[in-house]
């Protein structure tokens, strides 16, 4: 019985998940968008990926975003979500996350291409070829 109680444990353990790998994406230059938040107050979360827990110092206007207006601009703030490159950097499960949680959504963040917009978005601010305010 011993035997049996120890094999039926065994077969309950898991190994631990690995959080997802973001998506790739080619506008973002390769550097490191995270680091330039270094002394903000951001968390990674495995459900909606690099999140603020207090409005960081400088917003992107995420109505830039294609499929994005104020309405949404507000919830994605409201969940953390401030800047071009948190949305670039998603995975299929913040996708996925952030679907569910926004209302009258359907699959409009991949429909509307945010990642791919928010990528493109990103990279042009950081190469300085735009004003943003």
């Amino acid at each position: 019985i011993r035997q049996a109680r120890e094999m039926a444990n065994e077969s309950r353990r898991t190994e631990p998940v690995p959080p997802p790998k973001p998506r790739q994406n080619d506008d973002l230059g390769g550097a490191s968008i995270a680091s330039e938040w270094v002394g903000e107050d951001v968390i990674e979360s495995l459900e909606l990926g690099l999140v603020f827990r207090t409005p960081p110092r400088e917003v992107d206007d995420l109505k830039k975003i294609r499929g994005i207006g104020r309405k949404l601009e507000d919830s994605l703030n409201d969940h953390g979500v401030y800047r071009f490159g948190q949305i670039a950097l998603w995975t299929d499960r913040n996708v996925e996350e952030f679907s569910r949680r926004l209302p009258c959504f359907g699959d409009r963040i991949l429909r509307d291409g945010w990642i791919e917009q928010a990528g493109k978005l990103c990279a042009e601010k950081r190469a300085g070829r735009r004003t943003w305010k």
